[in-house]
Formats: structure tokens, sequence, C-alpha cells
């Protein structure tokens, strides 16, 4: 591999570097809904509103909805042919 070349995380031998994106996008998410509940469920000053909405866009917006769409559309099913066609070929 070259020091142009990017990593192919799903041909790699550690656990961790195949599964990572599955664990950053589990933290991101986590970390998503644990900010709308306790915006949602604690009480926040009347100057700082405005500010909570936009950050609340914000996460909704850029941070949880394309990890939901990622999974549960056809880009997650994508990604799991290729690599099932990736183990298909190096097996004899």
């Amino acid at each position: 591999m070259g020091p142009m070349e990017p990593l192919d995380y799903a041909k790699s031998e550690d656990r961790f570097v195949r599964r990572f994106p599955f664990y950053f996008a589990l933290v991101v998410f986590l970390v998503g809904v644990f900010y709308l509940g306790a915006v949602t469920f604690l009480q926040v000053p009347e100057e700082n509103q405005r500010v909570v909405d936009a950050i609340s866009g914000f996460v909704m917006g850029v941070m949880l909805s394309p990890i939901i769409s990622y999974f549960f559309s056809s880009s997650h099913k994508s990604h799991t042919r290729n690599m099932n066609d990736n183990k298909v070929e190096t097996t004899p």
C-alpha cells in the first residue's frame, strides 16, 4: 500500500479497524440522542432558547439523519453485499 492509497478497512485483519465505522456511528448517535434528551427534559434559560434550537437542528439534520439513512437504506445493504462478495472471492 502506497502513501496515498486509502485503507480498505473491510479487508483489515484488525477487528477494531473493521468495526470502527460502526463504533463511530454509535458514539455520534448516542451523543446526539443524549443532547436532544437533555434539552427536551431539562430547563433551558429563555435567552439561550434560540441557540438550543439551532444546535438541535444541526444535531438532527447533520448528525442523526445521515446515520439513520445509511443503516436503514440501500447504502448499508450495498456495503454488506460488497463485503460478502469479497469473502466469496477469497475462498477457494
